[in-house]
Formats: C-alpha cells, structure tokens, sequence
C-alpha cells in the first residue's frame, strides 16, 4: 500500500531512485535441476512463516481457489468425504470445507519432512480427529472421494511420477488451481522470488505435455 501511494506523490525520477522493479519469476531453463542449481535454494523449500500456525475454520475466508473446493465437495452425495490436500501446509482446505459446507472431512495433508517437524503439533485438539498430515502417499489408508493441488504441483520435481500414484488412488475428483500452463510443446522452468528470502524453481507446465 505505502509502495502504491509513493509511486503516485513522487516524481518518476524519485521513485526509481527509491524503488527498483521486482518479478515474480527469474530466468528460464530446461530442467528442475537446472533451476534449482540457479537458485539459492540449497535444503527443502519452506517458507518460514508457513509453520507458525494452523489456520482454523473461524479464520478462513471461502473465495477464489477455495471456493471451487467447496463447491465441489458439495457435488459428492456423502455426509463424509476423504480428502487429500497435497501441499496443504498450516492453510488447509480442510477449514474452508469445515466452513463453508455441512460435510465431515477427514483430511490427509501431504507435506515434507521438514514441514512436519516444525508443525505436527500445531493443530488445535478438536480437528485433530479430523486431519492426519502425512509425508507419503503411502501412508493413504481411505478411499478418497477428492485430490487438491491448491498451488502445490509445480513445485514437485518428479510430478509425473507423483501423478501416476495419484490416479491410481481412483479419487473421482482431482483439483488443480493456481498453476501456470502454456501452448508450448515441453514444460519450461524458472525461479520464484516472489517470497521474501527465497528462490525456489517453478514449472510452468505444457498442456499438450
């Protein structure tokens, strides 16, 4: 906001000065690997701020990508749905669902090691039945009735691999949201520096790949 009114009130010359012009993502290479060589980003990707706290049904605000969560577990004529949530983090779709609909979920959330050593005990006690963080597909013991990559798929290295896996689990819904395709033959990848304090490699993925 600060950013905004002093681009309006200062002169152009000023603001330069002052300012320089940030983006989202950096560079443009041919692998993962490539990518993550380019980038400062050594260990496991966690955003220091993502493990402070579980988000909670009474926190959350049901809109954009969540919406469309919701709404499809409306289209699931159970009073009780599995779900998955990969890459859920603190900010689960487990409490927009809890908020915004009547259903019970039990929800799997598929995080790294590192994630869960900081935050396994961060959930409040009366959700703890509700949810089960998790580091491997394998550890799925449910029939799921709903897959979510709330912003979560382009930054699995070997995804083609994870998604094999994830259709074998047969779930009749698979969500995708907040993720950057284009018309081009081959996925391309690049670096996100749009997280203060890291980089990380993003993939922009091809739909005919």
């Amino acid at each position: 906001m600060i950013k905004k009114i002093l681009s309006l009130i200062l002169p152009p010359i000023l603001y330069k000065i002052f300012y320089k012009q940030t983006y989202q993502y950096k560079g443009r290479y041919n692998s993962y690997l490539f990518a993550k060589r380019a980038s400062s980003q050594i260990k496991t990707y966690l955003d220091k701020f993502s493990h402070s706290k579980f988000n909670s049904p009474n926190q959350v605000v049901v809109t954009d990508r969540f919406a469309i969560t919701a709404t499809l577990c409306g289209m699931v004529h159970k009073s009780t749905i599995n779900v998955l949530d990969y890459g859920g983090g603190y900010n689960s779709v487990f409490s927009y669902i809890k908020q915004s609909t009547n259903k019970v979920a039990n929800c799997f959330i598929l995080e790294s090691d590192v994630f869960l050593k900081n935050f396994v005990n961060r959930i409040p006690k009366k959700f703890k039945k509700y949810i089960k963080y998790i580091s491997s597909l394998n550890e799925i013991n449910k029939k799921l009735d709903l897959i979510v990559f709330n912003s979560s798929l382009q930054y699995i290295y070997n995804y083609p691999v994870i998604l094999k896996k994830i259709f074998l689990l047969r779930s009749p819904y698979i969500v995708v949201t907040r993720t950057n395709f284009h018309n081009k033959k081959k996925d391309y990848f690049s670096i996100e520096t749009g997280i203060k304090g890291s980089q990380h490699p993003y993939i922009f993925f091809s739909f005919e790949n």
